[in-house]
């Protein structure tokens, strides 16, 4: 009996034993925050001046280490970013945002040693609305050359009323304005700070300030580390500790690497891909680009007859020119002559032309090639080319084809930004006579010049996709793919 007892109180102490152990190790539940995340990038960022970040990498960054006024959310809503609250007067031309008064800039040792300032020396890191003043209206400069600037051009002043009050009055309504906001040439910079850099500011961690939700802590040739600010204010908790973004551009090792330990956590790529996705991952489909045949030859009636032809076959057409993930309204409607009146006015015989196609696309040019033989005879030969990809870019950058495929992506929500990066893509030269302004007219204006002077046939919609690995979530991203953020992951 005695023996029976001692076992129970063992059992017993064993138990609360374990029981204490538990408590102090933490047996609450895994939350899925604190967490180490692992995304692959196709370039190094090379400049993170909000005003001048540019490429869909360093806008990656930006946005995650800058906290601007307001915030886009996932579902594409406007949230308070470093601005709690804010009113339009009933002008429909004046904003006045307030400003939280506990956000602050982070200064790591680099920066701090830059600035000549001692381990225990004070600094002013509280985030203002000079801050915000300063950095809105240095994008707005012709001298900063922001790619973004356009953005904000419709504001006719900015106004510090205090500290922590922002006045901004508009040359006239603008129901996008607040968005326009969100973007990183509306993002806050230090007077103080920018001006100590001596024009470096944003080229590396010692010349790097942020008030977002991650600092940089690391930036080399291949890898980029993002660290959650520990400062940081905003609407919710930052959830990772950190973000490890590395140079990978292979479709095939970022998939086969998608998740488990030291695999990528989310990644993006190709539609051309997805066959190859693991049945564990979550899949988005990003609706960003279209693929177009390309004409490149000087005489443009040539190119319109052998579009119309297209057009007649139902080759393409059928579709807009900006993919739909970028929500600008309706395609242009546009009214083509018959193909052979094109083609009287192109004047020309026994015309050659290279069509340069990779191994996937030689089909579908093998039945264009033989749709222009029944419009046109022998007036016009077409001689296909099957090239490796490598190489076919390689022609398409010296300009030696007349016609190809090409897949124009949008890399960010801007229709207005997307069309003018296609044009300069399009063109040879920036003295084209197509000019894009912001306004939905001039948009519908700057579509139909593409397609009617047959820069552009468009074929078929693209997509990519973003995969998530399993187990992974609170990824965030826009219909298009920019705007990412990765404040709210947990794995």
């Amino acid at each position: 009996m005695q023996k029976t007892k001692r076992c129970v109180a063992l059992a017993l102490a064993f138990f609360f034993l374990c029981a204490t152990a538990l408590l102090l190790t933490g047996c609450r539940h895994d939350d899925g925050t604190g967490k180490t995340f692992l995304f692959p990038l196709d370039t190094m960022p090379q400049r993170l001046d909000p005003a001048v970040a540019q490429t869909p990498n360093e806008l990656l960054v930006v946005n995650n280490i800058f906290e601007g006024l307001v915030r886009v959310d996932a579902e594409g809503e406007i949230i308070p970013g470093a601005a709690y609250v804010w009113n339009m007067l009933p002008d429909g031309l004046t904003y006045i945002f307030h400003l939280r008064q506990d956000t602050h800039w982070f200064l790591g040792t680099q920066a701090r040693a830059m600035l000549g300032l001692e381990a225990d020396d004070e600094w002013d890191s509280q985030v203002t609305a000079h801050d915000f003043a300063f950095g809105i209206a240095r994008a707005l400069n012709p001298a900063t050359r922001a790619p973004q600037a356009d953005l904000l051009t419709n504001i006719a002043d900015i106004h510090v009323a205090n500290r922590y009050t922002l006045r901004l009055t508009l040359h006239e309504p603008d129901d996008a304005f607040l968005h326009a906001l969100a973007s990183s040439a509306a993002m806050p910079v230090n007077q103080e700070f920018f001006e100590a850099t001596r024009g470096r500011f944003g080229l590396g961690v010692r010349y790097m300030l942020s008030n977002g939700p991650f600092y940089i802590s690391l930036w080399e040739s291949s890898r980029l580390r993002l660290v959650q600010h520990a400062g940081y204010v905003g609407h919710d908790i930052v959830a990772p500790a950190t973000v490890n973004l590395l140079v990978q551009t292979n479709p095939n090792h970022r998939l086969n690497n998608l998740g488990g330990e030291g695999g990528w956590d989310v990644a993006f790529v190709s539609a051309a891909w997805e066959a190859r996705v693991p049945d564990s991952a979550q899949v988005t489909r990003l609706h960003n680009a279209t693929q177009v045949l390309q004409f490149n030859h000087e005489n443009i009636y040539l190119r319109q007859a052998l579009a119309a032809v297209l057009t007649e076959q139902n080759f393409g057409n059928a579709i807009g020119l900006l993919p739909q993930g970028l929500h600008a309204g309706a395609a242009p409607q546009l009214t083509r002559q018959p193909a052979q009146e094109y083609f009287a006015r192109a004047d020309i015989t026994r015309e050659q032309l290279r069509f340069i196609v990779t191994a996937e696309q030689e089909a579908t040019a093998r039945s264009m090639v033989q749709a222009w033989q029944v419009a046109f005879g022998l007036d016009v030969v077409v001689t296909i080319e099957v090239l490796e990809d490598e190489d076919l870019q390689a022609r398409k950058a010296r300009g030696q084809f007349d016609l190809t495929f090409a897949t124009l992506y949008a890399h960010e929500n801007s229709a207005h930004r997307v069309l003018q990066s296609w044009a300069a893509l399009l063109y040879d030269n920036e003295d084209s006579e197509l000019i894009i302004e912001n306004t939905p007219q001039s948009l519908r204006d700057a579509q139909v010049h593409l397609l009617t002077q047959a820069i552009v046939l468009p074929m078929q919609p693209q997509h990519s996709l973003f995969v998530v690995a399993e187990g992974v979530s609170g990824f965030s991203t826009s219909a298009v793919g920019d705007n990412v953020f990765f404040g709210a992951m947990r794995k």
